[in-house]
């Protein structure tokens, strides 16, 4: 079973334990920024685990037609029992973007596991106006189409489609993931673009997809500045 690329911080010993899984596009460590640096540098005696999608690390191969849901819940399920030897131990999920999305449905599985959930730019039942429901619309379907092409025309021509989005249409609506891009442009790639392609698949075939709101405590942040001020792991 492969395992989600994973780089650490603090004392291996430490029965606390804090596991970190960034979304798109972003590696084990990009999205997380100056966040990162601050919270393992105040919290010492904490063990952090930051992991990322897979084939989302820079030396990735990319997998054809990537990794469903389900695929990438095994292996963060097989990541987490690799790195914690106790199947019982509890741990608190620091999630981003498709990585909070991944880790409450982590949660629904296993609620056992998890004793908190601090989420970032994906809540979970939140309200949004048209106008953000469409620009929403507009990006997802642009990736997820850039990367169907991608698979089944030209990986050149999915990527020249992939990246004008991010060159032509954030001029024209908001809010895009633009607004929140950490990872450097040039390091973003279509096949990273995997899970809108399984969202919309499944969510079309009236699969259900979407996660239940979680048993544990959330906490959620529209951005990483206001974590600054208000987060507390204890």
């Amino acid at each position: 079973m492969s395992l989600l690329s994973t780089i650490q911080y603090g004392p291996k010993e430490s029965n606390h334990v804090v596991v970190m899984l960034s979304g798109f596009p972003d590696d084990e460590t990009s999205g997380w920024g100056d966040f990162l640096v601050r919270i393992t540098s105040v919290f010492t005696n904490y063990r952090f685990l930051c992991m990322c999608l897979p084939d989302y690390e820079d030396n990735a191969v990319p997998k054809t037609w990537g990794y469903s849901f389900d695929e990438i819940l095994v292996m963060l399920e097989a990541t987490i029992n690799f790195h914690i030897a106790s199947t019982t131990a509890k741990f608190i999920l620091c999630i981003h973007d498709w990585g909070s999305f991944v880790g409450m449905k982590f949660e629904n599985i296993f609620p056992n596991r998890v004793s908190k959930i601090i989420s970032f730019d994906i809540g979970i039942g939140m309200d949004i106006s048209a106008g953000s429901t469409a620009a929403i619309l507009c990006y997802q379907w642009w990736f997820a189409t850039s990367y169907v092409i991608s698979q089944i025309i030209s990986e050149s021509l999915g990527e020249f489609i992939f990246k004008l989005y991010f060159n032509f249409i954030p001029k024209f609506i908001l809010p895009t993931p633009n607004d929140t891009l950490k990872r450097p442009i040039d390091r973003v790639r279509v096949h990273m673009a995997y899970p809108y392609y399984y969202f919309w698949k499944y969510l079309l075939l009236g699969n259900k997809i979407l996660p239940n709101y979680p048993r544990c405590p959330i906490l959620f942040f529209v951005s990483f500045l206001a974590a600054f001020c208000a987060i507390s792991l204890d």
